[in-house]
C-alpha cells in the first residue's frame, strides 16, 4: 500500500495533470500562447548572450555549445518553474546575475590553465566547473527550501542586496564590452578601449543600451523588448545593403556571432573529454561557487517577493526555492547555467492575463524549437544587439 507522502504526491500531479488540462480548453489559451512565444523569444536571447559572455576570449569558438547548454538550461528551468511553482504564471529561465559571475569564473580557469593547453582542455574544465556550480546550487537552493529559510530574504540589509546587484552589473557592464571587442576583461584598459577600431566595435552597443534604458523606462508593454531587439537586427543588415558589404565580410571583421559548424546547437561534452579536466582549478573557484550559490538565493527571493506585489497574491518562498533548485539540478547534468523565476516575464503575464502554467510551457517549447532549428540563424546575429542587450542589464542593476 502507497504511504501518505506517495498518495499525496500522486494527488498533486493529478490535479496539476487536470489544471494544464482545464487551461487548454479555457480562455487562458490564447493569452498563455501568446505569451508563451514572446517569453521564448526574450529566453533565446538571454541564452545566446549569457552563453557569448561566458564563453569568450579563448573560449569563443565553443560559443555555439555554450548556448546549446543555455537554452538546455532555459528549457529545464522553465518547465521545473512552471510545473512547480505556487502562482501559475510564473516563469523562469537563465538570469543575468549568476552569469555574471559565471563569466568570471570561466575567465579564471583559462587565464590559469598551463600554457600549453589545448582549446579543449580549456573547454572541458569550464564546462565542468559551470554544470557543478549549477548542480551544486540547485542543492544548495532545495536544502533552503526543505528547511523552510526562505524567510530570511526579510532579514537581508538593503545596503547588502544593493551591494551584490551593483556589483553584479558591473560584471555584465565589462562582460558586455570583453564579448563585443573580443578582449579579455583583465585587458580592457581606457587606451585600449578608445582606439578607433575598438571604439566602433563597442560604441553601437552603449548606443543601443542607452536607448533601450530610455525607452524601457518611459513605457511599458511585453513587445517593446524583442521588438527592439528585432529593430537593430534589422538595422544593422539595412545597413551592410547599403554600404554593399557582404555577410562573410562582416563576420570575419567580427561583427557577427558566427560563423560556427553547422548542426543543431545540442553538443555535449564529449565522456572522453572528463580526462582533460583540471579538477585542482574548478576547485580553486570553490569561493567564486558559493558566491554564485548566495547571489541566486537573494535574486530569487528578492524576485518573488517583488512578484507577489505585482500579482497582489502570497507566494510560498520555501516552495518556490524547491522549484527553482530542481531545475537547477536537472539543467547541470546537462552542463546548464544557473536560472529561476524571472521577475519581468512573471509580471507582464500577470498584466496581460495569461496567469497560467502553459506560459513556461510554450516558452519551453520555443527554446527547444532553437535548439533543433541549429546554429544558421544564431551566427547571424549582431554582436553589439547582445553586447548592447548584456550592458543594458548591467546598468540597470
Amino acid at each position: 500500500m502507497p504511504d501518505m507522502a506517495t498518495k499525496k504526491n500522486l494527488m498533486s500531479i493529478k490535479n496539476l495533470a487536470l489544471e494544464v488540462t482545464q487551461d487548454f480548453q479555457s480562455a487562458r489559451l490564447v493569452p498563455g500562447f501568446t505569451s508563451g512565444l514572446v517569453v521564448g523569444v526574450v529566453e533565446i536571447i538571454y541564452a545566446i548572450s549569457f552563453a557569448a559572455l561566458i564563453y569568450a576570449g579563448e573560449l569563443s569558438s565553443y560559443v555555439a555549445n555554450g548556448i546549446g547548454f543555455a537554452l538546455i538550461s532555459a528549457i529545464i528551468i522553465g518547465v521545473a518553474v512552471a510545473i512547480m511553482t505556487s502562482l501559475p504564471g510564473t516563469v523562469g529561465g537563465v538570469q543575468d546575475a549568476p552569469a555574471a559571475i559565471l563569466a568570471v569564473l570561466a575567465a579564471a580557469i583559462v587565464a590559469s590553465m598551463p600554457g600549453d593547453a589545448t582549446g579543449l582542455e580549456n573547454f572541458a574544465t569550464v564546462v565542468v566547473a559551470i554544470a557543478l556550480t549549477t548542480i551544486l546550487c540547485g542543492i544548495f537552493l532545495l536544502g533552503l527550501g526543505f528547511f523552510n529559510l526562505g524567510s530570511l530574504v526579510r532579514f537581508l540589509p538593503y545596503p547588502v542586496g544593493g551591494g551584490f546587484l551593483a556589483g553584479t552589473g558591473w560584471l555584465l557592464v565589462i562582460g558586455s564590452i570583453s564579448m563585443m571587442t573580443d578582449i579579455a576583461h583583465d585587458h580592457l584598459g581606457l587606451q585600449t578601449l578608445f582606439q578607433v577600431e575598438i571604439l566602433l566595435q563597442w560604441l553601437p552597443g552603449l548606443v543601443f543600451a542607452i536607448i533601450m534604458m530610455v525607452i524601457l523606462k518611459r513605457y511599458n508593454h511585453f513587445l517593446l523588448l524583442p521588438g527592439l531587439v528585432l529593430g537593430a537586427i534589422i538595422i544593422f543588415y539595412l545597413l551592410i545593403w547599403l554600404t554593399g558589404s557582404s555577410i562573410p565580410e562582416v563576420s570575419a571583421q567580427g561583427w557577427l556571432l558566427g560563423p560556427f559548424p553547422e548542426g543543431n546547437l545540442w553538443r555535449p561534452l564529449p565522456l572522453s573529454a572528463l580526462a582533460l579536466v583540471n579538477w585542482n582549478l574548478i576547485l580553486a573557484q570553490t569561493g567564486t561557487m558559493v558566491i554564485v550559490f548566495i547571489i541566486s538565493a537573494i535574486a530569487l527571493l528578492l524576485n518573488t517577493s517583488s512578484l507577489e506585489l505585482v500579482a497582489e497574491e502570497d507566494m510560498d518562498l520555501n516552495h518556490e526555492l524547491r522549484a527553482a533548485g530542481t531545475g537547477n539540478l536537472f539543467a547541470g547534468l546537462f552542463a546548464g547555467l544557473v536560472g529561476f523565476h524571472s521577475l519581468s516575464l512573471s509580471a507582464m503575464n500577470h498584466r496581460i492575463g495569461a496567469q497560467t502554467r502553459l506560459t513556461g510551457l510554450f516558452a519551453a517549447g520555443v527554446c527547444l524549437a532553437a535548439l533543433i532549428a541549429g546554429t544558421t540563424f544564431v551566427s547571424l546575429f549582431p554582436k553589439f544587439v547582445l553586447g548592447g542587450l548584456l550592458m543594458y542589464l548591467g546598468l540597470n542593476f
